[in-house]
């Protein structure tokens, strides 16, 4: 006859088990999500690349706008800045500040560009999207902000403009504002 007591060890290791095989199928599907969101900031990088440099080789691209990007650009690729302006831009949701005097500048030299070069103006807004979008999944700290910001961001482009002008100023050793950025040629 069994003994309950020679069930015990069995039932524990049993549940031991389990539990493991659990914990590893949750890190494994952590991993590929993971490994999935690097594939997607590889094709997010090659895609913002391309649109920079058709915005920053178009002579009708302000060079007071493409100091901007440029910035805003290198921001994402830094883990601190990245991670700074995704929870900025969250935290801006909730209090619906007014936009920055960079922001307002940003906003009407990309309308006026709307007016004259719509599809420059469409590159512009495509290098920032694809831009937020990398910056954001490559670093974990922005990654979860992004799926939070993300409707808010393709609702209202102003919000796009204050996170570009923000971005800007958050990157390290570029210390300008929009109208001084870079002298008129």
């Amino acid at each position: 006859m069994i003994e309950s007591a020679d069930i015990a060890p069995c039932l524990l290791g049993l549940v031991i088990i389990v539990a493991m095989t659990a914990l590893r199928w949750r890190a494994s599907a952590r991993f590929y999500n993971r490994m999935r969101q690097i594939r997607t900031v590889a094709d997010l990088v090659r895609q913002h690349a391309d649109y920079m440099e058709q915005f920053l080789a178009h002579e009708d691209a302000p060079s007071d706008v493409k100091a901007m990007l440029i910035a805003f650009s290198d921001a994402m690729s830094d883990e601190m800045a990245a991670t700074t302006l995704a929870h900025r831009v969250i935290d801006s949701f909730s209090r619906s500040p007014a936009m920055s005097p960079e922001a307002v500048a940003l906003a009407e030299a990309i309308e006026k560009l709307r007016v004259k070069r719509p599809g420059l103006a469409e590159t512009f807004h495509r290098a920032v999207g694809t831009g937020m979008a990398g910056g954001f999944l490559r670093w974990t700290g922005a990654a979860g902000a992004l799926e939070l910001m993300a409707p808010q961001l393709l609702a209202n482009r102003n919000e796009e403009f204050a996170a570009v002008a923000e971005g800007a100023r958050l990157r390290n050793g570029i210390g300008f504002g929009f109208a001084d950025a870079v002298p008129a040629a």
